[in-house]
């Protein structure tokens, strides 16, 4: 399938990280045509079907890292990762949050999330995680989605 089908007639948010709560009050501002899908890195024996615990929404695995290669192929040391205060903080958060990690597969690329508007509209906002476990700020991906649709919806 090619990428663009995802967001070609509603606009998607494509994401390496869980913004599926946004689904809720996207609806309720009228924006719930908008796609989500979440692109992994690789299949891991067991792997996807933990990860869909969480998000209930399409997963794609990009094997040849096109999405993330579209956010610079971006990486973050071993060294620096175990030093970083910022990502001992996301681990605290993530696991408050009860989300559990675990050190299995490549582990140095950093992600992100894009939100594509609709057609050739183009990439609308790009968030690159810039520490692992890095969030997108929530009202700033729901102000890119109001872009989408051209909402009168107020935020």
């Amino acid at each position: 399938m090619a990428a663009s089908n995802l967001w070609k007639e509603n606009g998607a948010i494509v994401m390496a990280e869980n913004l599926s709560s946004l689904k809720p009050r996207l609806e309720k501002l009228g924006l719930g045509n908008i796609a989500f899908a979440a692109i992994v890195k690789e299949n891991l024996p067991g792997e996807l079907k933990s990860f869909q615990r969480y998000w209930k929404d399409p997963v794609y695995v990009d094997e040849n890292l096109s999405f993330y290669k579209a956010q610079g192929n971006r990486q973050m040391g071993l060294f620096s990762g175990l030093t970083s205060p910022a990502v001992w903080a996301n681990l605290r958060r993530n696991k408050n949050a009860g989300f559990k990690g675990n050190l299995k597969g490549e582990g140095y690329i950093l992600g992100g999330v894009l939100v594509m508007g609709k057609g050739d509209q183009g990439v609308i906002k790009d968030f690159r995680e810039e520490v692992w476990g890095d969030h997108a700020p929530v009202e700033e991906v729901l102000k890119a989605c109001k872009e989408i649709s051209n909402s009168e919806a107020k935020l």
